[in-house]
């Protein structure tokens, strides 16, 4: 797995467990927001509390959304070489 966890925590004034995830081989970075708090309407505020932060796994949500992040990049990695394009890489 090369995606892992820089940074988490949880935002009160959002409402959401943030993780930073960062891939060093590819320089890629990557933000998952978990909402444990309130979902808020973007034009009016219009706040709905959340009912299932007792249910959520944050391990589960952080290995899944790396599995995603890894397929997405292989198959960026597959294209590149099939069509014998450069990859750019991480400085």
């Amino acid at each position: 797995m090369a995606f892992q966890i820089q940074n988490q925590y949880v935002d009160k004034a959002l409402g959401q467990h943030i993780v930073h995830l960062h891939d060093e081989v590819t320089g890629a970075h990557h933000v998952l927001q978990i909402i444990v708090g309130h979902e808020s309407c973007p034009v009016c505020g219009h706040v709905r509390v959340v009912d299932n932060a007792e249910e959520l796994n944050p391990h589960e949500l952080v290995r899944g959304e790396v599995a995603n992040l890894e397929k997405a990049h292989a198959q960026s990695h597959a294209y590149a070489r099939k069509h014998n394009i450069p990859v750019k890489q991480a400085k």
